[in-house]
């Protein structure tokens, strides 16, 4: 991404940034979201663009890791498979809502390139947990869903 239209004026150098300073780049951004969506939706052509964006930084990141920290946990969630939480309620039950606490339950537990989606279904309240490409019976207690995101989404 760049900060200049291709059809706006013509400049001596069309500015592109690509470190992480205290705001994530825009690029970094973009290649998460590509990871996380096509995560999500089994897009794997979104997640080939994430990694091929993340390609061009790799030399730079290691050599310098602290300018790429969002680079560095796509870096993460790519090598590792990526870790995704579908927290669903039953849309028809406005008793069955996610609360705040709850969410963070289970996020404060979680690598930090875990992507948590709600989700409004028909059926109750209940957690599903998908890893390295695998999605994992849905189950309607939080230390059920952490203990299998642990057990798949972790560092080992």
């Amino acid at each position: 991404m760049a900060f200049t239209p291709r059809n706006g004026e013509e400049l001596i150098v069309r500015k592109s940034d690509l470190n992480d300073d205290v705001i994530a780049s825009p690029n970094s951004v973009l290649a998460h979201c590509l990871f996380q969506i096509g995560t999500m939706k089994s897009n794997f052509e979104y997640i080939e663009l994430s990694k091929i964006l993340l390609n061009q930084v790799t030399k730079s990141m290691i050599q310098n890791p602290g300018w790429y920290f969002n680079w560095s946990k796509l870096a993460q969630a790519i090598t590792l498979g990526g870790c995704h939480i579908k927290l669903e309620r039953n849309a028809n039950n406005p008793q069955e809502e996610w609360t705040s606490a709850e969410t963070l339950e289970i996020a404060k537990h979680l690598p930090s390139w875990t992507t948590i989606e709600f989700k409004n279904g028909t059926q109750k309240k209940q957690i599903e947990v998908c890893a390295n490409q695998t999605c994992f019976a849905p189950v309607a207690q939080i230390n059920q869903a952490l203990e299998i995101a642990l057990d798949n989404c972790s560092l080992q």
